[in-house]
């Protein structure tokens, strides 16, 4: 049976630890079939949705982290692990799963440990699809 430490080390070397932060950190062909599902109003609605969740997890989770709050960052950690995988964002979906088990073990010592990471990785996703509904827009 391996630790939570294992999975993460092997999550950081799939990753790639030189990404320059230039490629997105999701599957751009699963966001596109996804924002394809309707016309253009009702993909960049969608967009923009994806956008506000996304950010509404990152205040939780930044929150939930001090003073440490199990529970708020065990439920916002899950919905982040859905949320994410539905746009390919494979190792924030990782690390969010991580951070799930950890806030359900109320592991202070491996939310430390992961918080980080998934702070950063769930910034690069907001980053790079607030490019994406500007390019959109035409910004």
């Amino acid at each position: 049976m391996s630790s939570i430490s294992d999975h993460h080390a092997s999550d950081r070397t799939a990753a790639g630890s030189s990404d320059t932060g230039r490629q997105p950190p999701y599957d751009q062909k699963t966001l596109e079939e996804l924002l394809n599902l309707g016309d253009e109003a009702i993909a960049a609605e969608l967009l923009s949705q994806l956008l506000s969740d996304f950010e509404r997890l990152n205040g939780v989770i930044q929150v939930g982290v001090e003073p440490l709050d199990f529970d708020a960052l065990a439920r916002a950690a899950h919905e982040l692990k859905g949320l994410s995988a539905t746009i390919g964002a494979r190792h924030l979906t990782q690390l969010a799963e991580l951070v799930n088990v950890a806030a359900n073990s109320n592991s202070a010592q491996q939310i430390a440990v992961f918080g980080g990471p998934l702070r950063v990785e769930l910034e690069r996703v907001i980053v790079h699809l607030t490019r994406r509904r500007d390019q959109a827009k035409g910004v």
